[in-house]
């Protein structure tokens, strides 16, 4: 289980935005880690457009979020009309804390969804 609701951070993040703060940052987290794939560098350029339809937020509030994650060290962020240039220096050492945290609990990471199959055994 993950303790973000528990990170300083997350809740100075929570009180300044609301739940809106927590989909931001944790949207932008899944974004940087989708769109770089295996190649995990952290950087990602994207519309401001693409961002507020996919975290379902005003652009204005996105960007105030990233603004805030910006002055409180946890992104570097430039931004253009057309285009965001964002980067977590911090995302490898994130994924590989996702990573101990999976395994601790017995888990593996994977990008396949597991599915159970129930099998009958026959009786004799």
């Amino acid at each position: 289980m993950s303790d973000a609701l528990d990170d300083p951070f997350v809740c100075s993040l929570m009180d300044e935005f609301g739940h809106p703060g927590y989909v931001v940052w944790f949207g932008i987290l899944e974004i940087i880690a989708r769109e770089n794939g295996t190649n995990l560098t952290g950087k990602i350029d994207i519309s401001p457009a693409y961002l507020r339809r996919k975290l379902r937020t005003s652009q204005t509030k996105v960007r105030q979020v990233l603004d805030f994650c910006r002055t409180n060290g946890r992104l570097l962020a430039t931004f253009s009309e057309k285009k965001w240039e964002i980067e977590v220096p911090k995302m490898l050492e994130l994924k590989d804390n996702y990573i101990k945290d999976l395994q601790g609990a017995g888990k593996k990471p994977s990008l396949e969804v597991e599915v159970e199959v129930e099998v009958e055994k026959e009786e004799d």
